[in-house]
This record gives structure tokens, C-alpha cells and sequence, in this order.
């Protein structure tokens, strides 16, 4: 019996620590033309009383066109707008609707949407947004069409 306990504890162990270096957990969809790639969708957890958040994530254009993301849409919120916050000479933070031309997906490149600069706000929360859950938006391409992403919500931080 200690013959077999030994390999076993240690066969777990190794399980443990492969599943610990698994990444983000976010893995990538692909849009039904097999162009565009979205991964990392994630959003704050939002208070009780919040009716506002911004959804992060990035696509990644592998064709030879440039597409572009012209909006977004979950049963979550009542809309969800391109917003991009900028940061002035004074410090003071702005957030604008972001312009077509900024949500261009380029081709052979990449769309980031990230705290302080470009992102999906989601306005009219139906529900506060819990850390751990997931929700589904479903996005808007120009070219390549629809494409539905699960969107992590993490801790307020």
C-alpha cells in the first residue's frame, strides 16, 4: 500500500499545479468567417445601486481586411455604447462616445478594449453584476456579423 500512496500524492500534486498555470480562463470565440477572435471579456462587479458598466476585451483580426465593431447587445442592460475615457492635461478623466473609425479591428491586428482608454459600456443594468458569474453580450461586426462572448465578472478592485 505505501508503494501506491506516494506516486498518487504526487500525481495530484502535479494535477494541481498544471491546472494553477492555466491562464485567464478566457478562451477566445471565433466569428462565423473565421476572421475575427475574441478573448478576455471581463467587467468589474458592480453595487446594488450601479446602472452603468464597462466591458473590457480584445479582437483579434487574422484575414486581410479591416472589419470594425459597431456595438454590442445583452439582455443585461437596456444598451450598450462604444465609449473611450481619455485622460486630459489636468488629470481630469472624460468619457465620450468612441467614433467608428476607433472601433476599426485592423487587419492582421488587434482591437483592445481596457480600463481608461476604449470600452462597451453597458448602460441600464437590469442587475448587479456579481464577482464569479458570467453573462453573454452578443457583438456587432461589420463584416464578419454577429458573434455572442461570455463576459467574467471579477472582483471590484
Amino acid at each position: 500500500m505505501p508503494g501506491i500512496v506516494r506516486p498518487l500524492a504526487h500525481l495530484a500534486v502535479t494535477a494541481l499545479l498544471v491546472s494553477a498555470c492555466g491562464g485567464d480562463g478566457a478562451s477566445g470565440v471565433v466569428s462565423a468567417d473565421g476572421r475575427l477572435e475574441v478573448t478576455g471579456a471581463w467587467v468589474w462587479a458592480t453595487p446594488p445601486t450601479s446602472e452603468e458598466a464597462a466591458v473590457y476585451l480584445a479582437v483579434r483580426n487574422s484575414g486581410d481586411t479591416d472589419d470594425r465593431l459597431l456595438g454590442a447587445q445583452s439582455g443585461r442592460c437596456m444598451s450598450m455604447l462604444p465609449h473611450e475615457t481619455t485622460i486630459d492635461a489636468d488629470g481630469v478623466s472624460r468619457m465620450t462616445e468612441a467614433t467608428a473609425a476607433e472601433m476599426r479591428v485592423p487587419a492582421g491586428g488587434e482591437l483592445v478594449l481596457e480600463p481608461r482608454a476604449l470600452h462597451l459600456m453597458c448602460v441600464g443594468l437590469a442587475t448587479p453584476l456579481v464577482d464569479g458569474e458570467a453573462w453573454e453580450v452578443q457583438l456587432g461586426f461589420e463584416q464578419a456579423g454577429a458573434v455572442t462572448v461570455s463576459v467574467e465578472v471579477r472582483p471590484l478592485g
